[in-house]
Protein backbone atom coordinates (compact mmCIF):
# COMPACT_ATOMS: atom_id res chain seq x y z
CA UNK A 1 0.00 0.00 0.00
CA UNK A 2 1.33 3.56 -1.14
CA UNK A 3 1.31 6.73 1.06
CA UNK A 4 -0.56 8.84 -1.31
CA UNK A 5 2.75 11.83 -0.11
CA UNK A 6 4.99 9.87 -1.34
CA UNK A 7 6.32 9.99 -5.11
CA UNK A 8 5.86 7.01 -7.43
CA UNK A 9 8.58 4.42 -7.17
CA UNK A 10 11.26 4.44 -10.12
CA UNK A 11 10.87 1.75 -12.64
CA UNK A 12 13.25 -0.42 -11.91
CA UNK A 13 14.73 -2.84 -14.81
CA UNK A 14 14.77 -6.21 -14.54
CA UNK A 15 17.55 -7.93 -13.49
CA UNK A 16 16.86 -10.87 -16.33
CA UNK A 17 16.46 -8.23 -18.93
CA UNK A 18 20.42 -8.60 -20.71
CA UNK A 19 20.77 -5.30 -22.74
CA UNK A 20 23.48 -3.33 -21.03
CA UNK A 21 22.05 -0.18 -22.05
CA UNK A 22 18.55 -0.38 -20.14
CA UNK A 23 20.41 -0.57 -16.31
CA UNK A 24 19.90 3.45 -15.98
CA UNK A 25 16.39 3.25 -17.38
CA UNK A 26 14.74 5.01 -14.74
CA UNK A 27 17.61 5.90 -12.49
CA UNK A 28 17.82 9.37 -11.52
CA UNK A 29 20.68 11.63 -8.87
CA UNK A 30 20.14 11.94 -5.22
CA UNK A 31 19.77 15.38 -4.20
CA UNK A 32 23.10 17.25 -2.42
CA UNK A 33 25.78 14.54 -3.66
CA UNK A 34 29.03 15.41 -5.25
CA UNK A 35 28.73 13.88 -8.28
CA UNK A 36 25.25 15.26 -9.60
CA UNK A 37 25.93 16.82 -12.43
CA UNK A 38 28.08 13.23 -13.72
CA UNK A 39 27.07 13.08 -17.38
CA UNK A 40 25.41 9.31 -16.51
CA UNK A 41 25.52 8.38 -20.24
CA UNK A 42 29.07 8.12 -19.91
CA UNK A 43 29.10 5.68 -17.29
CA UNK A 44 29.53 2.33 -19.62
CA UNK A 45 32.82 4.07 -21.49
CA UNK A 46 35.28 1.34 -22.24
CA UNK A 47 32.65 -1.36 -20.67
CA UNK A 48 33.15 -4.89 -22.62
CA UNK A 49 30.62 -8.40 -21.72
CA UNK A 50 32.53 -11.00 -19.93
CA UNK A 51 33.32 -13.89 -22.47
CA UNK A 52 31.84 -16.70 -22.35
CA UNK A 53 34.82 -19.45 -23.03
CA UNK A 54 32.37 -21.74 -25.27
CA UNK A 55 31.82 -19.06 -28.01
CA UNK A 56 33.74 -18.37 -30.99
CA UNK A 57 36.48 -15.71 -30.72
CA UNK A 58 35.47 -12.09 -31.66
CA UNK A 59 35.83 -10.88 -34.76
CA UNK A 60 39.04 -8.97 -35.93
CA UNK A 61 38.63 -6.40 -38.93
CA UNK A 62 42.58 -6.34 -38.94
CA UNK A 63 43.29 -10.17 -38.59
CA UNK A 64 47.32 -10.78 -38.07
CA UNK A 65 49.80 -12.78 -40.59
CA UNK A 66 51.31 -15.52 -38.86
CA UNK A 67 54.98 -15.15 -37.62
CA UNK A 68 57.02 -17.16 -40.50
CA UNK A 69 58.91 -19.96 -39.17
CA UNK A 70 63.02 -18.87 -38.08
CA UNK A 71 65.15 -20.60 -40.63
CA UNK A 72 67.53 -23.53 -39.50
CA UNK A 73 70.93 -21.88 -39.10
CA UNK A 74 73.26 -23.32 -42.19
CA UNK A 75 75.77 -25.96 -41.23
CA UNK A 76 79.41 -25.18 -40.78
CA UNK A 77 81.87 -26.10 -44.04
CA UNK A 78 84.42 -27.84 -43.63
CA UNK A 79 87.71 -26.19 -42.87
CA UNK A 80 89.71 -28.34 -46.07
CA UNK A 81 87.15 -26.41 -48.02
CA UNK A 82 88.49 -23.69 -49.84
CA UNK A 83 85.92 -21.32 -51.73
CA UNK A 84 88.52 -18.74 -52.74
CA UNK A 85 88.44 -18.68 -56.89
CA UNK A 86 91.62 -17.50 -58.90
CA UNK A 87 92.08 -14.81 -60.46
CA UNK A 88 92.58 -16.08 -63.71
CA UNK A 89 89.03 -17.81 -63.44
CA UNK A 90 87.36 -15.17 -62.05
CA UNK A 91 88.88 -12.41 -64.89
CA UNK A 92 89.61 -12.22 -68.32
CA UNK A 93 93.32 -11.49 -69.36
CA UNK A 94 93.89 -9.62 -72.84
CA UNK A 95 97.50 -10.98 -72.93
CA UNK A 96 96.10 -14.28 -73.43
CA UNK A 97 93.69 -13.32 -76.66
CA UNK A 98 95.66 -14.17 -79.96
CA UNK A 99 94.57 -13.74 -83.58
CA UNK A 100 92.16 -16.43 -84.83
CA UNK A 101 92.55 -16.46 -88.92
CA UNK A 102 89.52 -17.02 -90.21
CA UNK A 103 90.42 -18.89 -93.35
CA UNK A 104 90.66 -22.27 -92.91
CA UNK A 105 93.76 -23.74 -95.03
CA UNK A 106 94.15 -28.05 -94.78
CA UNK A 107 97.15 -29.49 -93.94
CA UNK A 108 99.57 -32.06 -95.74
CA UNK A 109 97.28 -34.28 -94.08
CA UNK A 110 94.00 -33.37 -95.42
CA UNK A 111 95.69 -32.90 -98.43
CA UNK A 112 97.08 -36.67 -98.79
CA UNK A 113 93.93 -38.25 -97.50
CA UNK A 114 92.26 -36.30 -100.53
CA UNK A 115 94.31 -37.94 -103.18
CA UNK A 116 94.43 -41.59 -101.02
CA UNK A 117 91.09 -43.19 -101.28
CA UNK A 118 92.17 -45.48 -98.71
CA UNK A 119 92.70 -43.28 -96.26
CA UNK A 120 89.84 -43.90 -93.23
CA UNK A 121 89.04 -41.54 -90.34
CA UNK A 122 90.86 -43.78 -88.07
CA UNK A 123 94.09 -42.48 -88.56
CA UNK A 124 95.18 -39.78 -86.37
CA UNK A 125 96.39 -36.95 -88.92
CA UNK A 126 93.02 -37.15 -91.07
CA UNK A 127 90.40 -34.43 -91.45
CA UNK A 128 87.43 -34.27 -92.99
CA UNK A 129 87.87 -31.94 -95.98
CA UNK A 130 85.83 -31.13 -99.45
CA UNK A 131 88.30 -33.01 -101.50
CA UNK A 132 88.52 -35.78 -99.09
CA UNK A 133 84.58 -36.72 -98.44
CA UNK A 134 84.16 -36.38 -102.44
CA UNK A 135 86.84 -38.86 -103.06
CA UNK A 136 85.74 -41.42 -100.61
CA UNK A 137 81.58 -41.09 -102.34
CA UNK A 138 83.34 -42.05 -105.46
CA UNK A 139 82.85 -45.95 -106.74
CA UNK A 140 85.43 -48.27 -106.20
CA UNK A 141 86.46 -48.76 -109.40
CA UNK A 142 87.69 -45.21 -109.54
CA UNK A 143 91.37 -45.09 -108.81
CA UNK A 144 93.25 -41.78 -106.87
CA UNK A 145 96.45 -42.39 -108.60
CA UNK A 146 97.27 -43.89 -111.50
CA UNK A 147 98.40 -47.38 -112.00
CA UNK A 148 99.17 -50.10 -114.83
CA UNK A 149 95.79 -51.44 -117.01
CA UNK A 150 93.79 -48.89 -115.70
CA UNK A 151 91.58 -47.02 -118.23
CA UNK A 152 92.47 -43.34 -118.03
CA UNK A 153 89.56 -40.30 -118.55
CA UNK A 154 89.32 -36.73 -118.46
CA UNK A 155 86.22 -34.42 -117.69
CA UNK A 156 85.69 -31.07 -119.34
CA UNK A 157 82.63 -28.22 -118.25
CA UNK A 158 81.57 -26.97 -121.95
CA UNK A 159 79.02 -24.46 -121.20
CA UNK A 160 76.58 -23.63 -117.97
CA UNK A 161 72.63 -23.55 -118.01
CA UNK A 162 70.97 -22.35 -121.43
CA UNK A 163 67.62 -21.05 -121.77
CA UNK A 164 65.64 -20.89 -125.01
CA UNK A 165 62.68 -19.48 -126.65
CA UNK A 166 60.49 -21.62 -128.05
CA UNK A 167 57.17 -20.85 -130.43
CA UNK A 168 54.68 -23.26 -129.84
CA UNK A 169 50.46 -23.21 -130.51
CA UNK A 170 50.16 -21.50 -127.71
CA UNK A 171 52.98 -18.77 -127.57
CA UNK A 172 56.61 -18.57 -126.61
CA UNK A 173 57.78 -20.77 -124.46
CA UNK A 174 61.20 -20.86 -122.44
CA UNK A 175 63.06 -24.16 -122.17
CA UNK A 176 65.92 -24.33 -120.02
CA UNK A 177 68.73 -27.07 -120.66
CA UNK A 178 71.39 -27.89 -117.87
CA UNK A 179 74.97 -27.54 -118.35
CA UNK A 180 77.23 -29.75 -120.47
CA UNK A 181 80.31 -32.03 -120.22
CA UNK A 182 83.01 -33.34 -122.43
CA UNK A 183 83.72 -37.02 -121.33
CA UNK A 184 86.95 -38.73 -122.88
CA UNK A 185 88.46 -41.98 -121.87
CA UNK A 186 91.65 -43.51 -123.32
CA UNK A 187 92.69 -47.34 -122.71
CA UNK A 188 95.43 -48.41 -120.47
CA UNK A 189 98.99 -47.45 -121.02
CA UNK A 190 101.93 -49.81 -122.44
CA UNK A 191 105.54 -49.89 -122.49
CA UNK A 192 105.18 -49.56 -126.16
CA UNK A 193 103.00 -45.93 -126.01
CA UNK A 194 104.06 -44.96 -122.70
CA UNK A 195 102.45 -41.67 -123.26
CA UNK A 196 98.63 -40.37 -123.41
CA UNK A 197 97.97 -40.53 -127.18
CA UNK A 198 95.93 -36.89 -128.60
CA UNK A 199 93.39 -39.02 -129.57
CA UNK A 200 91.40 -40.19 -127.36
CA UNK A 201 89.33 -43.38 -127.93
CA UNK A 202 86.01 -43.11 -127.08
CA UNK A 203 84.22 -39.13 -126.65
CA UNK A 204 80.78 -37.97 -124.93
CA UNK A 205 78.86 -34.88 -124.91
CA UNK A 206 76.93 -35.25 -121.63
CA UNK A 207 74.57 -33.11 -119.69
CA UNK A 208 75.40 -35.60 -116.35
CA UNK A 209 76.58 -33.83 -113.37
CA UNK A 210 79.98 -33.30 -112.70
CA UNK A 211 79.89 -35.70 -109.68
CA UNK A 212 78.12 -38.39 -111.44
CA UNK A 213 80.69 -38.33 -114.98
CA UNK A 214 82.76 -40.97 -113.15
CA UNK A 215 80.00 -43.44 -112.96
CA UNK A 216 79.14 -42.24 -116.88
CA UNK A 217 82.72 -43.22 -117.60
CA UNK A 218 82.48 -46.55 -116.20
CA UNK A 219 79.26 -47.91 -118.42
CA UNK A 220 81.74 -47.05 -121.26
CA UNK A 221 85.12 -49.53 -120.14
CA UNK A 222 84.99 -53.05 -119.40
CA UNK A 223 82.98 -54.28 -116.45
CA UNK A 224 86.49 -55.30 -114.30
CA UNK A 225 88.30 -52.34 -115.58
CA UNK A 226 89.75 -49.76 -113.45
CA UNK A 227 89.24 -45.65 -113.79
CA UNK A 228 91.72 -43.10 -113.23
CA UNK A 229 90.68 -39.65 -114.21
CA UNK A 230 93.83 -37.74 -115.43
CA UNK A 231 94.04 -34.03 -115.15
CA UNK A 232 96.67 -33.39 -118.60
CA UNK A 233 96.52 -30.24 -120.52
CA UNK A 234 94.58 -31.94 -123.06
CA UNK A 235 93.76 -30.51 -126.49
CA UNK A 236 89.81 -30.01 -126.09
CA UNK A 237 89.39 -28.07 -129.16
CA UNK A 238 90.01 -31.81 -131.48
CA UNK A 239 87.72 -33.34 -128.66
CA UNK A 240 84.90 -31.16 -129.10
CA UNK A 241 85.58 -30.89 -132.84
CA UNK A 242 85.14 -34.94 -133.18
CA UNK A 243 81.87 -34.48 -131.52
CA UNK A 244 80.64 -31.41 -133.72
CA UNK A 245 81.60 -33.70 -136.94
CA UNK A 246 80.34 -37.19 -136.29
CA UNK A 247 77.94 -36.48 -133.31
CA UNK A 248 74.48 -36.48 -135.93
CA UNK A 249 71.65 -36.14 -132.16
CA UNK A 250 72.74 -32.77 -131.39
CA UNK A 251 70.53 -30.18 -130.71
CA UNK A 252 70.75 -26.20 -131.89
CA UNK A 253 71.44 -25.06 -128.24
CA UNK A 254 74.38 -27.87 -128.56
CA UNK A 255 75.71 -26.50 -131.90
CA UNK A 256 76.23 -23.47 -131.14
CA UNK A 257 77.77 -23.60 -127.39
CA UNK A 258 80.11 -26.35 -128.53
CA UNK A 259 81.14 -24.63 -131.45
CA UNK A 260 81.92 -21.28 -129.35
CA UNK A 261 83.38 -24.21 -126.86
CA UNK A 262 86.04 -24.89 -129.98
CA UNK A 263 86.47 -21.60 -130.96
CA UNK A 264 87.77 -20.74 -127.67
CA UNK A 265 90.02 -23.15 -126.85
CA UNK A 266 91.83 -22.62 -129.83
CA UNK A 267 91.99 -18.96 -129.26
CA UNK A 268 93.65 -19.74 -126.07
CA UNK A 269 96.00 -22.52 -127.87
CA UNK A 270 96.96 -20.00 -129.83
CA UNK A 271 97.32 -16.91 -126.73
CA UNK A 272 99.21 -19.65 -125.27
CA UNK A 273 101.83 -20.98 -127.84
CA UNK A 274 102.18 -16.99 -128.87
CA UNK A 275 103.13 -16.04 -124.83
CA UNK A 276 104.60 -19.60 -124.22
CA UNK A 277 107.78 -19.78 -126.28
CA UNK A 278 111.35 -17.66 -127.66
CA UNK A 279 113.66 -18.42 -129.67
CA UNK A 280 117.29 -17.71 -128.05
CA UNK A 281 119.25 -17.28 -130.95
CA UNK A 282 118.58 -18.01 -134.41
CA UNK A 283 119.11 -21.72 -135.69
CA UNK A 284 118.19 -23.38 -132.00
CA UNK A 285 115.88 -24.77 -130.65
CA UNK A 286 112.46 -22.93 -128.96
CA UNK A 287 112.34 -22.27 -124.98
CA UNK A 288 109.14 -22.70 -123.43
CA UNK A 289 109.11 -19.41 -121.03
Amino acid sequence: MTRPDLPDPPDLPDPRDPDPTRVLDGWKPTPGRADAGADPTRVLDGWRPTPDPAAAPPFDPQPRRPAAPRAAAPAPLPDALDLRAPLRASKWKTDDVTDVDAVWRPSAAVRQAALDATATPDDPDWQPSQPGLLARTLPPRVLASWKPQAWIGAVQPVFGAVAQVLNTEQGPVVDTFAPHLLLALWPPQTLRHPFLDRWPQRVLLSAVARDDAPRLLLELIPPDAELWLAEHDLDWALIGEAVLLHEPGLRDFQLKELRAFVDGQRQATWDRVNRAYRLPATGQALERL
